[in-house]
């Protein structure tokens, strides 16, 4: 498995955070490569829930399902790929003092074959780039 792991300070409450992110039709706003969220299934504060997404990254596109695993108001928002490519994405959130940190915690599968002539390395280093730029946008967005 291979993972990301990001942080950042937000200036921002941990609920502020949280309802933001658990909107999963925001997440094409934050990260970068997801092309669209469609076909929510249920309410995404509630495991089993489902919905498709499309993400493109370096000009490898993938599809697929995705469901809710876990949400806790204020503090986590757990959910996995599982179509498509196998993934796992936490989003956490601490207080700290008048700011929370924003833990993003992603463990995937490389999808060799959707890479095509991409090394499985460049991919790992394209997606820990990218987690990144997504804690780095949540700051942008949520501290407005």
């Amino acid at each position: 498995m291979s993972k990301v792991a990001q942080s950042v300070e937000v200036k921002c409450s941990s609920d502020t955070l949280m309802d933001y992110i658990i909107d999963i039709t925001n997440h094409p706003a934050f990260i970068g490569p997801l092309k669209s969220v469609t076909n929510i299934k249920g309410d995404v504060k509630k495991p089993g829930t489902s919905w498709d997404w499309v993400y493109s990254l370096a000009g490898v596109e993938l599809s697929g399902k995705a469901e809710t695993i876990r949400f806790v108001p204020g503090k986590e928002f757990t959910y996995k790929t599982t179509t498509g490519a196998k993934s796992t994405f936490t989003y956490r959130a601490d207080p700290a003092g008048a700011k929370t940190k924003l833990s993003l915690n992603v463990e995937y599968e490389v999808p060799t074959n959707a890479l095509g002539k991409m090394k499985a390395s460049v991919f790992e280093k394209l997606n820990d780039a990218e987690g990144k730029k997504v804690v780095e946008n949540l700051k942008v967005v949520l501290e407005g």
